[in-house]
């Protein structure tokens, strides 16, 4: 197992909190962009920076093997099929980044344009670090 999920936050730094609020939303629910966003406006101000903070939080995720991305094929009503997405950290986020834009004429399509999931480490790691709820 990685060490830093086995002794989370021994890699020298603490976890990065959003990335930490991802995976947390991630173990109580399924996780989709939209709500993924919703986590970022919590830590960051404009719509910019709000981006920023989640494309940094999910980079630390996938470097951890921490949470995976899937595109939903919503063509069967009766129940979503997810699709995984291949390819390097570098590859993810350029993709992730391009469906993660202001310019969206329909928001519930694009609100479910990436669906993540934790992997098994995740979600250890998310029930080391709960959620404040006084906060």
């Amino acid at each position: 197992m990685n060490d830093a999920v086995s002794r989370p936050g021994t890699e020298g730094a603490a976890p990065d909190p959003v990335a930490i609020a991802i995976l947390w939303d991630g173990y109580a629910a399924e996780n989709y962009l939209d709500s993924v966003d919703g986590v970022g406006s919590r830590f960051a101000g404009t719509r910019a920076e709000v981006k920023r903070q989640v494309l940094l939080a999910v980079r630390w995720l996938l470097e951890r093997d921490l949470v995976r991305l899937f595109s939903i094929d919503t063509r069967r009503a009766a129940d979503d099929v997810k699709i995984p997405w291949d390819g390097t950290t570098d590859e993810l986020i350029a993709r992730l980044d391009a469906v993660y834009t202001n310019e969206v004429e329909d928001w519930h399509q694009w609100g479910y344009s990436c669906w993540f999931a934790n992997t098994e480490a995740g979600d250890e790691l998310a029930r080391c670090y709960p959620p404040d709820r006084d906060a």
